[in-house]
């Protein structure tokens, strides 16, 4: 079973070496620095405290569903972000694609704006988003 160093000491493994019928012909020292993954028993795993790594795998499958949920919400938002800004009149594709560089979410725009920061657009396209996304 594979086990992950996660006591901040290095520690020192012995690995048996055995025959095919299983009896131990010899031995070695070897050392598990932290963060190693090593592949030892359950028993001396959890005796040096180490962290199963299909348990660290589980923690990291948990967090990537959280990751992928927010941008999916923010994909969801961004797609009506995108419509508002191609539904201004006078403002082109070019103009919109420069804007989502720019400021890839509404709320970032918004906020821009009512920091009064300089926006890096033209004067009459300013002047379109301050109407649109100043309220």
């Amino acid at each position: 079973m594979k086990f992950k160093n996660e006591t901040g000491k290095m520690v020192i493994l012995r690995k048996d070496i055995k025959t095919e019928d299983g009896r131990i012909i010899d031995y070695h020292f070897y050392d598990c620095n932290p963060g190693d993954v090593v592949n030892i028993s359950e028993v001396e795993g959890s005796n040096l405290g180490f962290m199963r790594v299909d348990v660290e795998i589980e923690k990291l499958e948990d967090k990537v569903e959280e990751v992928i949920d927010e941008l999916v919400e923010v994909e969801e938002d961004n797609s009506d972000y995108e419509e508002t800004l191609k539904n201004i009149k006078g403002v082109g594709k070019k103009t919109v694609e420069d804007i989502l560089t720019v400021f890839d979410t509404e709320k970032k725009l918004r906020t821009a704006i009512k920091n009064e920061e300089e926006l890096p657009f033209r004067n009459d396209v300013v002047n379109k988003l301050i109407r649109v996304f100043g309220e």
